[in-house]
């Protein structure tokens, strides 16, 4: 997408896709230069795993960045934004289907809502997993702070609720995260991570273009439940199993383990 500066502003140049309904689907940071700028809107919803900020500049540039896709969006008119500041400009566009495909608006639906469905799983997934990561990193690093030569002794007690807590973090990390070691895979099977098995779902979905088979919708339930169960799992951890550990660590004067998200500034 092409737009015109006649200037160079001072503000922060965001493009915003919104859908027939006045719903964001899309943000974008734009270019802010004197004259055309452009910037590349894949006709995707936002990327479950965001870019970095070269891969957003360079994505504002138009260039290529293959990243953890959003769905596409469905044929229809969207408006795109422009905003810098309290200057802005909006302009209708039409998304058009390939003409070869031949679809139901019924299937249509149906197929949309289950991809969309998928996409918030993954989603939840993810945000489940980068926080079981620095739950187990926090916890890990704390344990080995605690064998050092040099570190303050640690009351029994505490240790072993820590070690309980960090137990309990390794039996449910096959479901967030794989193997510590790729190269150094497990002999017995183990299935990938609850994420890596939504993402698999949501891109045999978005693979054909007609009603989901029910083989993929009943995968889609199962992994669904299995998800929320160990989200349920990690909110036990965090907010209850941690809690305590930190109560017991403050009331023997030890540090807290802070989560990287958590951690005061």
């Amino acid at each position: 997408m092409d737009y015109y500066l006649a200037q160079q502003p001072a503000e922060k140049v965001i493009v915003t896709v919104l859908n027939g309904k006045g719903e964001i689907v899309r943000k974008l940071d734009g270019t802010a230069y004197q004259g055309i700028n452009r910037v590349n809107w894949d006709l995707r919803y936002p990327p479950v795993t965001e870019p970095t900020a070269e891969e957003r500049w360079a994505i504002a540039g138009g260039f290529f960045f293959k990243g953890v896709e959003g769905p596409l969006v469905e044929p229809g008119e969207y408006t795109i934004r422009i905003e810098a500041g309290k200057l802005q400009a909006s302009q209708v566009v039409r998304v058009a289907d390939d003409p070869a495909v031949e679809i139901s608006a019924h299937d249509r639906e149906v197929r949309q809502a289950a991809i969309m469905r998928a996409y918030a799983t993954y989603k939840s997934g993810k945000e489940g997993a980068a926080e079981f990561s620095a739950l187990k990193a926090s916890v890990s690093a704390s344990l080995t702070a605690w064998k050092a030569k040099d570190g303050a002794p640690i009351p029994e007690a505490i240790r072993k609720e820590a070690e309980a807590l960090a137990k309990k973090i390794e039996d449910l990390s096959s479901l967030f995260v794989g193997p510590a070691d790729p190269m150094n895979m497990p002999v017995a099977y183990v299935p990938p991570p609850l994420p890596e098995r939504v993402a698999h779902v949501l891109f045999i979905l978005e693979a054909y273009t007609a009603a989901p088979r029910k083989r993929d919708t009943e995968q889609l339930d199962d992994l669904t439940g299995l998800q929320r169960s160990a989200l349920e799992k990690l909110r036990q951890l965090v907010d209850v199993d941690l809690v305590n550990l930190n109560r017991s660590m403050a009331a023997a004067g030890i540090p807290h383990i802070w989560l990287n998200k958590h951690e005061p500034k």
